[in-house]
């Protein structure tokens, strides 16, 4: 194709609107004052992920926060943020929903969440923590899940540890506030609209609702999470990014050893 004459008419009629597309997409929408790395989010809580948990708990008002990360390894530089930095941050067409879920549903949810995500219990000695493995076709680590079902919670205090199985995993301490955090109790958690819907199996085989379940379970439905976003900028055209630091993984000092090694097969570029 490299040797064939451009198409003048075909460059003469589409020349304004790919003109214009690429202006769209390079209109400044916001800044952001610290770069985010898309990759931190595997590790912990992260500028990336406790963006999308701020804009949810704030857009709804719910107690409880799930979000996941959407892209593998994209950096997003600090500075001026246009329409394809927006895009970067949250790809997919989701819808923002609100549910009601139990605090045992909750954590039952978390729990299926990090099984997929981490090798827990850790054996003593093991060098990996994360769900990975080696695609020969592709020559290449990668998650042996999507890691976008890798949901990780704001709006309580938890505590991820490597050395349980699942179902003794999730420790949840408090409610972000403060207050205590009951198994019993009914929370409204903000949710995309493919969660909500079933995707990634988490409040099905992790919370144990059924389709008929997940809907009435359903409160509110809102807008696009990343016209939400989008909004979020216009009323904040500078955010000061930081971590809400909700959860972690415990013991800290050998997650972090094992996690810098899982990083360097995953991220070539470390």
């Amino acid at each position: 194709m490299s040797g064939l004459p451009a198409d003048s008419d075909f460059n003469r009629q589409f020349r304004d609107k790919y003109i214009k597309v690429k202006e769209f997409t390079n209109k400044k929408i916001g800044s952001i004052t610290k770069d985010i790395y898309s990759r931190d989010a595997f590790a912990g809580p992260s500028l990336y992920i406790d963006l999308i948990h701020k804009i949810q708990l704030e857009t709804t008002k719910a107690d409880i926060s799930f979000a996941s990360p959407l892209n593998l390894d994209v950096k997003i530089n600090k500075g001026d943020l246009n329409f394809q930095d927006l895009m970067n941050l949250y790809p997919f067409e989701n819808q923002l929903y609100v549910m009601e879920l139990t605090g045992q549903e909750i954590k039952d949810y978390l729990e299926l969440s990090y099984d997929q995500w981490i090798l827990a219990p850790v054996k003593p000695n093991s060098k990996r923590l994360f769900r990975i493995k080696y695609n020969i076709e592709r020559k290449k680590y990668q998650f042996e899940h999507f890691f976008f079902s890798f949901d990780s919670a704001a709006g309580i205090i938890y505590e991820v540890n490597i050395n349980k199985p699942k179902g003794e995993m999730i420790n949840i301490k408090s409610m972000s506030n403060g207050e205590s955090f009951d198994l019993k109790k009914t929370y409204k958690v903000a949710i995309s609209s493919y969660r909500a819907n079933g995707g990634g199996d988490l409040l099905e085989k992790g919370a144990g609702l059924d389709s008929n379940e997940r809907t009435q379970r359903v409160i509110e439905r809102m807008s696009d999470i990343r016209e939400l976003v989008y909004q979020y900028f216009k009323k904040h055209p500078q955010v000061e990014l930081e971590t809400i630091n909700s959860w972690k993984f415990v013991p800290e000092n050998k997650a972090k050893q094992l996690i810098q090694t899982d990083f360097k097969l995953l991220f070539k570029n470390l």
